[in-house]
């Protein structure tokens, strides 16, 4: 078994995790200045120095402090030395920033097909009616094996179950023109707030792969950034709130997936021998 990580240490008390008990769900809490940030970053820290990478949403920017090397302050020397520690050895970890807009980091981008209809229903804000409709859209595309890569193959595709609603009905429901425009109307609006180029290919966790270059046995942490002023801006009527939750959301599916991949082969490899 790997060695315990160390988070905190009290006098002749360590705190550890065992990283074969690291897959469990957590809360860390306390008053402001009693350590939550620190705990998150030595978290981050350890789990990137044994290999295993790292994914963090990084709502006021605080966290990015683990991207750099950190020095001794005159103040930290007197901490240390009041607690009898030894002075640590700085590093910084390798750290790749995601940004929702692409301005401050790697973009978030997915395709149409991947973000799915419930997610772009959010995005768009559309009612029951109109959700149904897009869902129905979906289905169509993917009966006849075609990829919804960004928002122009999405639009073409609503032109052409709207015009044929017709033939569809039978098979998959009722298809109104007003839900079809409706649909469209969004798409128009929502292109102008950045939906253009962050719906589209590559893929989040393949341009992750691109990015995600190892160096000697650490890891990189994924850092999504500008949190907070999307939070901020969130009831300014452009949809950036929804394009903030829709990102991460995004991000989570696709991590969950190819999780559930991983295991999947891991659990085959070992059932064969």
């Amino acid at each position: 078994m790997s060695e315990p990580l160390i988070i905190a240490k009290s006098g002749d008390m360590e705190l550890g995790m065992l990283p074969a008990l690291a897959n469990r769900h957590g809360c860390i809490t306390g008053a402001t200045g009693t350590g939550k940030t620190v705990s998150l970053q030595k978290l981050a820290e350890s789990f990137s120095r044994i290999g295993v990478p790292v994914f963090m949403a990084d709502i006021k920017g605080d966290l990015t402090g683990i991207s750099k090397a950190g020095a001794p302050t005159d103040k930290l020397k007197a901490r240390l030395q009041e607690h009898g520690l030894p002075e640590p050895e700085w590093g910084a970890c390798p750290v790749t920033l995601w940004d929702v807009w692409g301005e401050q980091g790697h973009p978030v981008r997915a395709t149409v097909s991947d973000m799915g209809p419930l997610l772009l229903a959010r995005l768009l804000g559309l009612n029951e009616t109109q959700e149904g409709v897009l869902a129905i859209v979906f289905k169509v595309a993917d009966d006849n094996g075609l990829l919804l890569l960004d928002l122009k193959d999405l639009r073409a595709m609503l032109q052409h179950v709207g015009e044929n609603a017709a033939s569809f009905q039978s098979e998959y429901g009722n298809v109104s023109a007003a839900s079809v425009g409706a649909i469209q109307r969004g798409l128009v609006q929502e292109e102008p707030n950045g939906s253009r180029n962050r719906i589209q290919t590559p893929v989040l966790l393949e341009a992750a792969e691109r990015v995600d270059q190892r160096r000697g046995q650490e890891h990189h942490v994924g850092l999504l950034a500008r949190l907070e002023p999307l939070l901020d801006r969130a009831d300014d009527g452009k949809g950036e709130g929804h394009a903030m939750a829709g990102g991460l959301l995004e991000f989570r599916r696709q991590q969950f997936q190819r999780l559930l991949r991983r295991a999947a082969a891991v659990d085959a490899e070992l059932g064969g021998r």
